[in-house]
């Protein structure tokens, strides 16, 4: 298995979004009652940021892709805690994913442990978008 992580999560992206698609209802329920093209281009999006995000690891370019997503999924109706159930279960599914189509070994062990990175870094992106939030309505 050579290359960046972002090749190496390209090669698994069709699979992922498959997968996340396949799996949405498990996900929230919200998503089992939505098209599935329209399912298809949410999680696309989100497939897509992961991937530019592997390329070039920018805390900013997380922070804007994950408050592009909450905002969309807050719009959907579900609750904050949802929000980051949703969020973690799509890293989640990522990691997976990648677990059982690439060989054992130290490569996928630092590709899956970069996955896991950015997952936990989306989560606390979540909790801070949250977070901020609530300290404006209370001021």
């Amino acid at each position: 298995m050579a290359g960046s992580h972002a090749e190496i999560f390209g090669l698994l992206r069709t699979e992922i979004l498959d997968t996340l698609v396949n799996s949405r209802s498990s996900i929230d329920d919200t998503f089992g009652s939505l098209a599935q093209d329209d399912i298809h281009r949410h999680f696309g999006s989100v497939v897509e940021h992961m991937q530019k995000y592997l390329a070039n690891p920018s805390p900013s370019l997380l922070l804007s892709s994950v408050s592009q997503w909450t905002a969309m999924l807050l719009g959907l109706g579900l609750s904050p805690h949802s929000v980051l159930r949703v969020v973690v279960s799509l890293g989640d599914f990522s990691v997976q994913v990648a677990r059982q189509r690439l060989e054992p070994g130290p490569p996928t062990n630092l590709f899956v442990r970069e996955l896991v990175r950015l997952n936990f870094g989306a989560a606390r992106a979540v909790v801070s978008i949250f977070n901020d939030e609530l300290r404006a309505q209370s001021s």
